[in-house]
């Protein structure tokens, strides 16, 4: 469609067209084997038929390899096993029109383009194994530490292997580079409001992903110092 938007992953797991944002959820891959379509900021999930198949509405589910979930590249068009296409319903050439699967008619708005991403041009997310640092936007600008199995703020210091971290996109986790088996996790399983690192488990409390300039967690927790406090510690 003359919008040239691109299919963007929103926050509650839906799919809709958005202007270009350079971030991870407007990035996929495609694994030939399963022809499921993989959301690239966590790839154990994948685009699928909502319902297992009995709705219209495209989610972003845990990879199963189901029939709602195998899709080729027909010409312009990604179709699904059992033969309906990505549509942008009613048409709609505006951001967060809302992205299902319909019986191909042919129309713009069943076509799409393949572009093939450089990861780095990522400036609105987490580019996946690539080592970084969380550094707050407080005056003193300081880093996310790891402090034993406690996660605090300290100065910033570049010899500090403590201070870098990995996002891991297999699990949506981010997890200290020293070692890839503990992740930043939520206390008390997600009832605490604090964080920890805690052992790799590929679950909710575990999972972030950035949304403009916050940290967030997959169920809408945002990354926080307590009590606006900018010191050690």
């Amino acid at each position: 469609m003359n919008g040239k938007r691109l299919l963007t992953l929103t926050g509650d797991g839906n799919f809709v067209i958005k202007k270009r944002e350079f971030s991870p959820e407007q990035m996929f891959r495609y694994d030939a084997s399963s022809r499921t379509i993989r959301t690239f900021s966590n790839q154990q999930r994948s685009v699928e038929v909502e319902a297992s198949g009995r709705a219209r509405n495209l989610r972003a589910g845990k990879t199963t390899g189901g029939w709602n979930q195998q899709f080729t590249i027909d010409g312009a068009f990604l179709k699904n096993e059992r033969g309906l296409v990505i549509d942008v319903a009613g048409s709609g050439d505006r951001d967060g029109q809302n992205v299902l699967v319909w019986k191909k008619h042919g129309g713009k708005n069943q076509q799409w383009n393949i572009e093939y991403a450089d990861v780095d041009k990522i400036q609105n997310g987490l580019i996946p194994d690539k080592p970084f640092r969380l550094i707050s936007k407080m005056r003193g600008q300081r880093a996310l530490t790891m402090q034993g199995r406690n996660v605090v703020i300290r100065d910033r210091n570049n010899g500090a292997q403590n201070q870098i971290f990995v996002y891991d996109s297999q699990t949506g986790s981010i997890q200290p580079r020293t070692n890839r088996n503990i992740s930043v996790d939520i206390g008390d399983h997600g009832r605490g409001r604090y964080t920890k690192m805690s052992n790799e488990r590929d679950i909710w409390t575990q999972h972030f992903q950035f949304r403009g300039d916050r940290l967030v967690n997959e169920r809408g927790l945002v990354l926080d110092i307590a009590g606006g406090r900018d010191r050690n510690g």
